[in-house]
């Protein structure tokens, strides 16, 4: 299968008719129902739901807009919405071109994605690799969905073949705390800080330290807000008996984003920002209460235990290199870590976990699978809009650019011929 991954303004309505037909309206309607139930639950879930379902609420606000004004597509679109219609047009023009069992599959693939708690991610990093490897001039196979079996593409360009494994790692994989485990412990936090909100006129930042991970136990929940409650109202720092500790300290409203917007208008990237440039805390893990200009409790989750994200990866892709590849030709593992930056990414690779960053795991993988070619690790990128001139006029493309990460087999028999280099 080849053609060029484009979609004009123009050419999208037609296909986004096309998209919904795949599926049918009925899934997308109880995906929407479902995240406005769980946005509603505290102020800091939809946090989670933008950073893990954003594909769906762009199509979500993308169906909004043109129930309003008619139009698809805002005059001021933002990222998500750009991705929104990369990905619509480049299943669309996938699913026209496939065989019947590959659009059966396909269809599945969206219908499984509409219901999991990782939503449509993994599926989006399937399409975008599809995309990137006709971009730069392969004929893609889609082996997995047509067969069933094994490695997701086979890339062919003139003489040249290669097997392409996708993996969607979740930013959660190896962590203690997880994000949607921090999220349902705030239904349990956020009224209780709201509460004391009118109790002091300043700036509190509490670091919560848990002795392994956070679950989903309401018991373990309960007994941590109370925790956290008691610091508040008596301004202490302290340990429990089972290990849970408590720090506190103060900070200044006017220093961070409490001073004059409202809650609803005050993202965590700020806070988070706020964190690093006051304190030197670098967490994704902190829930909020403040009132602009009066009070704030800044509450950070942390675990004694050091995360193992680089092990979970590592797990992750051996058991894949294991089954997936034929080893008739060379292999290419395409691994996305989700919720990840291109500086945290550039982390992973330089400092990594316990002195292992990226290089030794990953080289640790190619001795273990000889047949692995390279290994690609690919962050959250950016879209551009390009002009288009068309016959109707001047029209735009989307195509995504970000980071990216690969460590080539030094070994194997290829590794020196560039027409095997995808990235």
């Amino acid at each position: 299968m080849y053609f060029k991954p484009q979609v004009t303004d123009r050419d999208f309505p037609e296909l986004l008719k096309q998209f919904v037909h795949i599926t049918g309206w009925t899934p997308w309607r109880k995906r929407f129902d479902w995240l406005i139930d769980q946005a509603d639950r505290t102020p800091v879930m939809p946090y989670f739901l933008r950073e893990r379902f954003p594909l769906e609420l762009a199509f979500f606000d993308m169906q909004r807009h043109y129930r309003t004004t008619g139009k698809h597509v805002r005059k001021d679109i933002d990222e998500q919405q750009q991705r929104i219609i990369s990905f619509v047009a480049m299943i669309t023009m996938c699913y026209s071109r496939l065989t019947e069992m590959g659009k059966s599959r396909l269809k599945g693939m969206l219908l499984d994605g509409l219901k999991s708690d990782y939503g449509l991610g993994p599926l989006a990093h399937e399409m975008r690799m599809a995309a990137h490897l006709m971009n730069i001039g392969f004929d893609v196979t889609f082996n997995d969905m047509e067969n069933g079996r094994q490695f997701d593409y086979l890339a062919t360009k003139n003489t040249v073949k290669i097997e392409v494994e996708c993996k969607f790692v979740s930013g959660d994989i190896g962590r203690k705390i997880h994000l949607r485990r921090l999220h349902q412990f705030g239904e349990s936090l956020i009224p209780r800080l709201n509460a004391l909100l009118d109790t002091f006129e300043t700036g509190l930042l509490i670091r919560l330290t848990i002795p392994t991970r956070l679950h989903g136990d309401l018991e373990q929940h309960i007994t941590l807000c109370e925790l956290v409650q008691e610091s508040v109202k008596n301004r202490n720092s302290f340990m429990e008996p089972n290990d849970a500790k408590v720090s506190i300290s103060e900070f200044g409203l006017e220093a961070g984003p409490f001073a004059d917007s409202p809650p609803e208008q005050v993202f965590y990237e700020d806070v988070e920002l706020f964190l690093q440039n006051e304190f030197g805390i670098v967490n994704r893990n902190c829930l909020l209460a403040f009132r602009p200009r009066r009070s704030a409790i800044i509450v950070v989750v942390e675990s004694s235990q050091q995360d193992e994200v680089l092990k979970g990866i590592h797990r992750q892709l051996k058991d894949a290199a294991r089954t997936q590849f034929s080893g008739d030709c060379p292999a290419v593992f395409c691994c996305h870590l989700a919720d990840l930056t291109g500086d945290q990414l550039q982390n992973l690779k330089v400092e990594g976990e316990g002195g292992i960053g990226l290089d030794y795991m990953t080289s640790d993988l190619i001795h273990r699978r000889p047949q692995l070619l390279s290994v690609t690790f690919t962050a959250s990128g950016h879209l551009k809009r390009t002009p288009i001139s068309t016959i109707q006029g001047v029209s735009s493309s989307l195509q995504e650019s970000g980071h990216s990460y690969t460590i080539v087999n030094s070994s194997h028999e290829v590794a020196s011929d560039n027409r095997f280099s995808i990235f």
